[in-house]
């Protein structure tokens, strides 16, 4: 399984990064016309790729901004909540077709991409793509490894050595999260600034998230795609929370969730499972 480490950066690693290497179209491809030869050269083949993420990033960001105003109850449009009846039942019919439509479009355009590049680079892609998307970074294996080898890692490196603290953090949220309204929004627009409480709600949200996580990442009968989805669920989670308190306050979150995992790994009653 994916090995969760604490002293290597947040990285995907797959067989290509999708910047500079790429997969090539597949024979069949090429012989049913779905790529014509002359794309099949590697700028061409650099230019596809290069479209294709910026149409499926595009998905994904509409899809989360939806889904967080969705939890905002908030009109995605305006970032203010619906004032009358009807606005409110518009926008909940919204919120309850669109998120499957754009999952629909995300879909297809993975389909589409398989028909030129086969399966195994649209497992790849689709893993580089939602990487970018929470902002981690992508880089090609140095070396053939087995899928239960792949080090997809959720940790970062110690603040120039210091030692990362266990507690639960509560951390002030950065101002530009709170200007973009992460927090929600009051009747007058005003963007939320949480109070310590609710910061340490929020936190315990998603220190309990992370660790349920990583729990079931360390299960042994694990597949390794079921791991590596895993993995790739924590690095979300813990690049939200950088998103919303910086990085220092997500590593402390992190060693939170990991001892909070220990602690449980540890216990009598897990013991005498």
């Amino acid at each position: 399984m994916p090995r969760l480490a604490s002293e290597s950066p947040l990285v995907q690693r797959l067989p290509w990064d999708f910047r500079s290497t790429f997969p090539a179209p597949t024979e069949q491809a090429l012989a049913a016309g779905v790529v014509r030869k002359e794309d099949a050269h590697p700028d061409n083949v650099r230019a596809i790729h290069e479209e294709h993420a910026r149409e499926s990033l595009s998905v994904l960001h509409d899809l989360d901004a939806v889904c967080d105003a969705r939890r905002q109850r908030v009109d995605p449009a305006t970032g203010k909540p619906p004032r009358t009846h009807a606005a409110r039942e518009r926008l909940r019919r919204f919120f309850e077709t669109e998120p499957a439509r754009l999952e629909r479009s995300f879909a297809s355009l993975m389909g589409v991409y398989e028909d030129a590049f086969g399966t195994d680079a649209t497992v790849s892609f689709e893993k580089a793509l939602r990487a970018w998307h929470a902002s981690i970074k992508v880089e090609m294996e140095s070396a053939i490894r087995s899928n239960a080898e792949l080090e997809p890692i959720t940790s970062r490196p110690a603040d120039h050595g210091r030692r990362i603290s266990s507690r639960m953090p509560v951390p002030k949220p950065l101002q530009d999260a709170v200007a973009a309204g992460r927090f929600g929004k009051e009747d007058d627009g005003c963007p939320v600034r949480p109070s310590p409480e609710e910061v340490r709600a929020i936190t315990e949200r998603h220190a309990e998230k992370i660790a349920d996580l990583m729990a079931l990442a360390q299960r042994r009968s694990n597949t390794p795609a079921e791991s590596e989805k895993l993995v790739v669920e924590i690095q979300s989670a813990i690049s939200a929370y950088i998103e919303d308190f910086g990085e220092h306050a997500a590593k402390q979150l992190e060693a939170c969730a990991r001892r909070q995992v220990a602690l449980v790994a540890g216990s009598p009653s897990r013991k005498s499972r």
